[in-house]
Order: structure tokens, then C-alpha cells, then sequence
């Protein structure tokens, strides 16, 4: 019997550039109807998380920016953080800018952007440049130092595969920090500690819930500690070939609404 079940946005349940479609935002209300817990698990900020999904009926537990962040939206409390110290995001941040790469950071569940906006954000991501023009400073890194408030994650907008390897290997400069990615077009760097399976696993022993009870669905690397950890794991057909290898089962493409297929076997299965 699953009781708590996780599960990615972008890639998962909602197709670029649209609307999570309709079978499985009706399956997950149903998973909320019968006391399941539903929990969005999203490389995220909080505030750009789809309004539908929010507005789910019982909603209550969100894990964002890669599982840095835990909250209970419902009584508005933060559960747990796990950030990047404020002078290693100003460093890496520096870095990125030296190497001619776009970056945005999360904090506070905000996210701040470099006022000056490469023109190839528009071709990777043309449908979500809204995220690029939030709170736009001068001197990102010379605003984060400043603050002096840890990072919940840095986005790195790298789409040349030579260049982004290289960067996985700079990144390995800073021990404290863990690097992944949501999609071919970027990297993610959050503190270590801070992913969706560690996320998933503090939720569920909050909760009382064994791991054997909890369900996972996703479809890039950054999901795949969430679908290594839980009881019961799922991918999307179009997920990348490591995160389908470890799920132990998959669901048709996003843009068919197929985890709505999976959804409906965890309630049959009650």
C-alpha cells in the first residue's frame, strides 16, 4: 500500500510549454481524496510551481529547488533547508560569469537573475523566460555576498556538451556542493545533502511513513536519488536512460498525460 507519493513536475507531469493535463491532475486529487499524500518534488522554486497543482484540494507538503527546501504550504512553516553557504554560491557565481554562462540563483523562494540576458536563453527556453527576469541585479554574486543568506540552488543555463562537462569539473573545486540536472540545457548545483531521495526520506520519517510505503515518479538525473530511495518507482518514456533504469516502472510520455497510467495502478492497488 503506498501512502506518500512523490513525484517530479517538468518532464513528469507537466509537458513544455503547457498545462498539466487534465487525467492527472484528476488522479492526483483522487490520491489527496483517499488521505494519500501527494507531493510535488521539483527542481523548482516554490514560487514557480504550477498554480493547478497547488490548488490541488489537500495539498501540503512541497519539496522544491531539488529538495533544499521542505514546506508545509498549508500552515506556511518551513520544515527543513539545506543551503549553499552565501560565499561559495558568490564564487562559483563569478565563475560561471567568467565562462560567458547565464546562472539565476533560488533563495527564499525567489528567484534572482544577472540583469544582462544572453540571447541564447530564448532558443532552450523560450516558453519560460518569464524565470529570467525576476529580481534582476547588476552584480548577482556581489548581491548574494552582500545578503549573506545561503542559496537553495543555482541554475546554469549551458546547452555546448564540451563546456558543461568542463563545468561539472570545476564545480568539483567546491567539496560541499552537489551538482545534477533537470535537462540536457542545464546544471543544477545545490548543497550536498540537499536532493529529492534525501528529501523524500526526511517527509516520510517526519510522517511516520515506512519507505516501503512511499511511490516516486520522475524523468531526469536530478530524480534519481527520490526514485533509487522509494518503496514503489516509476519513469516517464521519455525520461533519460539512467533515471528509467532505475525505476522499476514506467508510465507513457508526459505529453500524454502518462503518469496519470501509473497514478491510477497505486489506487487500484488500495
Amino acid at each position: 500500500m503506498v501512502r506518500l507519493i512523490a513525484t517530479d513536475l517538468d518532464g513528469t507531469l507537466v509537458p513544455p510549454g503547457r498545462p498539466v493535463p487534465e487525467p492527472v491532475l484528476a488522479a492526483l486529487q483522487e490520491a489527496l481524496d483517499r488521505q494519500i499524500q501527494v507531493v510535488p518534488a521539483s527542481g523548482r522554486s516554490l514560487a514557480a510551481f504550477p498554480e493547478e497543482i497547488l490548488g490541488l484540494s489537500g495539498l501540503r507538503y512541497v519539496i522544491s529547488s531539488n529538495g533544499a527546501m521542505i514546506q508545509d504550504i498549508r500552515e506556511r512553516r518551513l520544515l527543513r533547508q539545506v543551503l549553499i553557504e552565501a560565499s561559495d554560491a558568490a564564487e562559483i557565481l563569478r565563475m560561471l560569469y567568467q565562462e560567458g554562462l547565464y546562472s539565476c540563483v533560488y533563495s527564499g523562494n525567489k528567484i534572482y537573475n544577472w540583469r544582462w540576458l544572453p540571447s541564447y536563453l530564448e532558443r532552450y527556453y523560450a516558453s519560460r523566460m518569464s524565470i529570467f527576469r525576476q529580481n534582476p541585479q547588476e552584480d548577482l554574486a556581489a548581491f548574494v555576498e552582500q545578503c549573506g543568506s545561503g542559496v537553495e540552488k543555482l541554475f546554469i543555463a549551458v546547452h555546448d556538451p564540451r563546456q558543461r562537462e568542463r563545468i561539472r569539473q570545476n564545480l568539483g573545486k567546491w567539496p560541499d556542493v552537489r551538482i545534477t540536472s533537470s535537462s540536457s540545457w542545464n546544471l543544477e548545483v545545490n548543497r550536498q545533502g540537499a536532493d529529492k531521495g534525501s528529501a523524500l526520506a526526511w517527509l516520510a520519517d517526519w510522517l511516520r511513513i515506512p519507505q516501503e510505503e512511499t511511490a516516486a515518479l520522475g524523468d531526469n538525473e536530478n530524480d534519481r536519488t527520490m526514485l533509487a530511495f522509494a518503496g514503489r518507482s516509476a519513469a516517464s518514456e521519455n525520461g533519460t536512460k539512467e533515471a528509467k533504469m532505475l525505476a522499476r516502472e514506467l508510465f507513457p510520455p508526459c505529453e500524454d498525460g502518462g503518469a496519470a497510467v501509473f497514478l491510477k495502478k497505486i489506487l487500484l492497488d488500495r
